[in-house]
């Protein structure tokens, strides 16, 4: 169910964003500078830079750009439309229905939205596009159908997940460390990660007894885990554990942000 309503969120960010770039660029290395600024703001820049790039020919003219962004967002807000009906169709429970009714609702006025929006490019009404297109980041907040406790039970299970591989790999690095001192700094992140692993089951149980005084106590203990192997290896680290200590950190992050969506 994401991945609709990330491609959506990418399409919509990149309409947002038309209105930043200059009106006089026509060469082609200019083009791209215009295609590559606006790409740089989403969430998957090749997938917007090659999204552009099929749906535009050279020179790149910001009202045509603007235009393919609204008509393609158009069309995605479409086809999200059509699958949250089916979703609300195929749903068990009234709780699920009533969310994708939100969804259904929020996609038929973004719809509206963006036709408008359409409607004015088309009469050069560039105050009246910006107003259009500025109304929808909020339908799509509207339109997101997750339950806070239920993302935030996901990146925690993310995260615990992703801490246990990483103590894996960890003890892996120090049994090969060739040298005492290395192995010191390892054991010292074999023992950070023990206790966020810890922590982070400690806060599972927290999420599911309702305990958010305590879920929120314990997802603040877990940046300092990651910080603390990562400090320890210092110069000793790896480009490896540097990628996995900043995906740990996003997690918990992730978690953190989401505990706090959830209605005390």
């Amino acid at each position: 169910m994401a991945s609709f309503f990330t491609s959506y969120f990418l399409h919509l960010v990149l309409v947002a964003n038309i209105f930043n770039f200059q009106t006089s660029l026509c060469d082609t290395s200019a083009d791209e500078a215009l295609i590559a600024g606006i790409c740089r703001q989403v969430q998957d820049p090749p997938f917007c830079l090659n999204t552009f790039r099929q749906i535009l020919a050279h020179p790149y003219v910001p009202e045509e750009v603007t235009r393919a962004a609204i008509a393609q967002s158009l069309q995605n807000a479409n086809n999200n439309h059509a699958f949250i009906e089916a979703a609300k169709a195929a749903a068990k429970d009234k709780e699920t229905q009533d969310l994708y009714a939100i969804c259904d609702s929020s996609y038929g006025l973004l719809i509206t939205v963006l036709q408008d929006a359409a409607q004015s490019l088309a009469n050069k009404d560039y105050n009246g596009l910006e107003n259009d297109l500025s109304k929808c980041p909020k339908l799509q907040i509207l339109a997101y159908p997750y339950v806070p406790e239920e993302v935030t039970e996901a990146a925690i299970a993310q995260a615990s997940q992703n801490a246990n591989n990483n103590r894996a790999f960890i003890e892996d690095a120090k049994a090969a460390a060739k040298d005492k001192e290395t192995q010191d700094l390892y054991a010292i992140c074999n023992s950070s990660y023990g206790l966020l692993i810890t922590v982070l089951q400690d806060a599972t149980k927290s999420l599911v007894n309702k305990d958010y005084n305590g879920l929120e106590n314990d997802l603040i203990k877990c940046s300092k885990f990651v910080s603390d192997c990562q400090n320890a290896l210092g110069s000793k680290t790896t480009p490896e554990m540097l990628d996995r200590s900043r995906k740990q950190f996003d997690l918990v992050i992730m978690s953190q942000i989401a505990e706090g969506l959830i209605k005390k």
